[in-house]
C-alpha cells in the first residue's frame, strides 16, 4: 500500500488547528531537552524526568494522547540508550523489525543516515492497524549515547486526514540545546603522506594494529573494532602505486587473498561505479559470503572500495560479520566506514 507521505507544508489542511509549543526544560540533562509543537486536542498524559538507564532502556519524556473514549491519536517522544556508533538510519530500520512494524515510506532529511523519516504500520492483535511517522536525532552525553524520538501515531481509518498535521508537527520538532559536537561518535584523524597525500576520519574505538612499514610506492592501515569482548570488524586502507600493480585485478587479488580461506569466491565480485574519493574514479562491492567450520556457519561482510587516479590506486575496506549473524556489529561497521568516507580529503 502507498501511503500519502507530505515532505512540504500544505497550510490549508493544518488551518483551523491550534497548537501549543511544548517542550520539557524541567528534564534532568540539556541534551535531551527537546520542543515541539503540539495541537490542542492533545493533552500531556505523562513524563519521566529521568535518562534511559539498562533496567529501564527507554523512557517518554512526553506521552501525548486525545481525549476521545476510543484513542486514535497520540505523540510518544522517547529517549532511549543506543549503540552510538551506528547510523540512527540503520537504528530505526532493526527497531521495526523487533517491534513487527512495516515500513510503508522513508527519506533522508538532507540525505543524512542520521536524519531519517520514516513511515510505518503495524497491525495489532486487536485487529486495528496504526501508522506511525517516526524521526529523531543522536547525542552524546557522559553516561553513553541516546537518541531522541518523536512518534506521531493514528489510527489507519484517519491517517490521511492527519497526515499533513504529522508532517507540520514533524517540521518543528528539534532540540533546545544544541550540542558543541554534532556527532554522537568520538573521532581520531587518519593521515597519510605517500603514495597518496590525504586525511580522513575514524571512530576512537577503533584502533591500528599490524604497523606497516610504509613507502613512497606503498601504504597500509588496518583498524579494529572489539565489541561484545571480540573483533568485530577490520577496516583496512591500502595505497599503492600503479608501477606495482598495472590492472585492477592485480591489485585486488593481492588485498583479497586473506579471504580466500574463508569463503570468499574472487569470482563473485561485481563492480559498480561509486562516487565516493573526490578526483578519484572508484568502483565498489558489498559480498556477503559463508565460512564453515566444524559444521557451523559462520556469515561474513566484506565492502570495497577501489579507486585510481593517474598514478595510484586507493583502496578502503570492511570486513565483519554479515546483518544476518550480528546487526550491532554490522551496524559498527557500516557507520565506521560511513564516517570514513564523508571526511576524506585529499591534500
Amino acid at each position: 500500500m502507498d501511503l500519502y507521505f507530505p515532505t512540504e507544508l500544505n497550510a490549508a489542511a493544518i488551518r483551523g488547528v491550534r497548537f501549543q509549543e511544548w517542550n520539557n526544560d524541567e528534564h534532568r540533562f540539556n541534551l535531551l531537552k527537546c520542543t515541539v509543537a503540539i495541537p490542542d486536542f492533545l493533552f500531556l498524559f505523562k513524563s519521566n524526568p529521568n535518562p534511559p538507564v539498562p533496567a529501564v532502556p527507554f523512557v517518554d519524556l512526553g506521552y501525548f494522547r486525545d481525549r476521545t473514549e476510543n484513542q486514535t491519536f497520540e505523540i510518544i517522544i522517547q529517549a532511549g540508550a543506543i549503540q552510538h556508533e551506528i547510523s540512527l538510519n540503520d537504528y530505526y530500520a532493526y527497531l521495526a523489525t523487533l517491534s513487527q512494524e512495516e515500513i510503508m515510506q522513508q527519506r533522508l532529511i538532507d540525505n543524512d543516515t542520521e536524519k531519517p523519516d520514516i513511515l510505518l504500520s503495524k497491525r495489532f492483535s486487536d485487529g486495528q492497524t496504526w501508522i506511525t511517522r517516526r524521526t529523531g536525532y543522536k547525542v552524546w552525553m557522559e553516561h553513553g549515547a541516546f537518541v531522541v524520538t518523536l512518534n506521531l501515531a493514528c489510527n489507519q481509518n484517519y491517517y490521511y486526514q492527519n497526515a499533513d498535521l504529522f508532517y507540520y508537527i514533524l517540521s518543528t520538532f528539534k532540540p533546545l540545546y544544541k550540542p558543541e559536537y554534532q556527532l554522537a561518535e568520538r573521532l581520531k584523524l587518519v593521515t597519510r603522506r605517500y603514495p597518496v597525500d590525504f586525511a580522513t576520519y575514524v571512530p576512537m574505538s577503533w584502533h591500528e594494529v599490524h604497523h606497516h612499514n610504509d613507502t613512497m610506492d606503498e601504504m597500509r592501515a588496518c583498524f579494529t573494532k572489539t565489541f561484545k569482548n571480540q573483533v568485530s570488524g577490520a577496516l583496512t586502507i591500502n595505497a599503492v602505486s600503479m608501477k606495482q600493480y598495472p590492472t585492477s585485478e592485480a591489485v585486488l587479488w593481492e588485498y583479497l587473498r586473506p579471504y580466500f580461506d574463508k569463503g570468499f569466491d574472487f569470482n563473485t565480485i561485481r563492480f559498480q561505479e561509486a562516487a565516493v574519493f573526490e578526483g578519484f574514479n572508484t568502483v565498489a562491492d558489498s559480498i556477503n559470503f559463508t565460512y564453515w567450520s566444524g559444521g557451523n556457519g559462520i556469515q561474513y561482510n566484506l565492502t570495497f572500495y577501489l579507486a585510481h587516479n593517474s598514478d595510484n590506486w586507493f583502496y578502503v575496506e570492511m570486513f565483519g560479520l554479515a546483518k544476518v549473524q550480528d546487526f550491532d556489529s554490522w551496524a559498527i561497521n557500516k557507520r565506521a566506514l560511513q564516517l570514513l568516507i564523508q571526511n576524506f580529503k585529499t591534500v
